[in-house]
């Protein structure tokens, strides 16, 4: 990946506002928000599937 951390920063908000995601307090939290961090993975289906 190339670019700079602000660059870096500026994609994730723009792929959050896209989504409707609404950022509140620490900005390096923001990549957990979109990558669903802790929330297993979705199915197929659109089931949740936390990979137990």
């Amino acid at each position: 990946m190339q670019g700079t951390d602000q660059m870096a920063l500026d994609d994730v908000w723009g792929i959050g506002k896209a989504l409707g995601v609404k950022f509140k307090g620490d900005n390096a939290n923001m990549f957990n928000v979109l990558s669903r961090a802790g929330k297993g993975k979705l199915k197929a289906s659109g089931e949740l599937s936390r990979g137990w």
